[in-house]
């Protein structure tokens, strides 16, 4: 009986040390990432490993190191650490996956990153950062059709990534699909209108307005459409949407034939807004959801109901915010309650 209770005893003695151990390190590893958020990289780096050391099963000490080296550009010591954390099977495995597949990338090995990516997905760790940068690596490789799917799967378990709107604009432009391009860009930019990666959207949504559309003489244009891009869900709206520049240039040449009158030149921000009137329009008139709901859930009704509410025009003009357009900044301080108006419905 003694020697069961001073079994008992010791056992209980481990199982408190264990725990204190534990904690301490937790408490360690929440040390550390402060100390990295503030740049203090090796300081950080010396918490993770004293953390490590004092809970060998605490996954995330060795993810957040991993994460450190990456910081510091020692892409090598981050794929050791990100090894690691996947063997060690404890928590911030789906982290440590992407970690691996990141430094491979940029190790230089972008196939092997992608393998890394797809095995953590595989394995079920649910992230939809494996998603994203699986995508993103795909996107550099210029494996546009691969890509897009993995953005979709982001936006679908995190509808709020914005970075996610942008990659996905951006691999559809490379497909040149214009509803697919327009979209997500425009839902980036209602959440980022400045900035470097607004300018490249909006430099997108310009090239898409145009795409596609080659005028042979003052008479004769022709619009070409890869194979890829007529087998699209939304193949029809973007054939119609490539026929605006030809109408209006028409428009113009008869005017100037029939009255001898040249119009002025329009400003980006109005041939948009006269752009977007008609995308709009052409979407609230598609009478068939398409079999992924995706494209409807995410941006369809989102931009239908906002074209219906009357919102088209200060929509247009709050994403030139800070493009440099004249007309754009001249009509948001003119419209005030307009854009007021925009922004409330945004709320609702």
């Amino acid at each position: 009986m003694r020697r069961f209770l001073l079994f008992s005893f010791v056992l209980l003695r481990i199982t408190a040390s264990i725990a204190q151990n534990e904690a301490l390190a937790d408490s360690l590893v929440t040390a550390g990432i402060r100390l990295h958020d503030e740049g203090k990289f090796q300081e950080a780096l010396a918490r993770f490993n004293e953390a490590a050391r004092l809970d060998e099963k605490n996954g995330n000490a060795l993810y957040e190191a991993g994460n450190t080296y990456f910081a510091l550009a020692d892409y090598k010591q981050a794929l050791k650490y990100a090894e690691k954390a996947i063997k060690n099977k404890g928590d911030a495995v789906a982290e440590a996956f992407m970690l691996k597949g990141n430094a491979l990338d940029m190790l230089g090995k972008p196939d092997k990153a992608i393998d890394v990516y797809r095995e953590g997905i595989r394995l079920g760790h649910k992230s939809y950062l494996l998603h994203f940068n699986l995508g993103v690596t795909l996107l550099k490789q210029k494996k546009y059709a691969d890509s897009e799917p993995e953005f979709i799967q982001t936006l679908k378990m995190n509808p709020a990534y914005t970075s996610a709107h942008y990659m996905l604009g951006f691999s559809n432009a490379e497909q040149a699909r214009k509803v697919k391009t327009l979209l997500p860009f425009y839902y980036f930019l209602m959440i980022e209108n400045e900035g470097q990666r607004a300018e490249v959207a909006l430099g997108f949504i310009r090239r898409t307005m145009t795409e596609g559309v080659e005028k042979t003489n003052d008479k004769v244009f022709t619009i070409n459409m890869n194979a890829q891009s007529l087998e699209d869900e939304f193949s029809t709206a973007d054939l119609t949407l490539s026929m605006i520049p030809i109408t209006r240039e028409m428009s113009r040449k008869a005017l100037k034939d029939s009255l001898g009158v040249d119009l002025p030149e329009q400003s980006f921000s109005e041939q948009l807004f006269q752009y977007n009137e008609s995308l709009f329009k052409i979407l609230s008139e598609i009478s068939d959801r398409p079999a992924d709901a995706f494209w409807w859930d995410t941006y369809l009704h989102f931009f239908i109901e906002l074209h219906q509410k009357g919102h088209t025009e200060a929509f247009t003009h709050y994403i030139l915010l800070h493009s440099g357009d004249k007309t754009a900044l001249e009509w948001l301080i003119a419209n005030k309650p307009k854009l007021e108006a925009f922004s409330s419905w945004i709320k609702e």
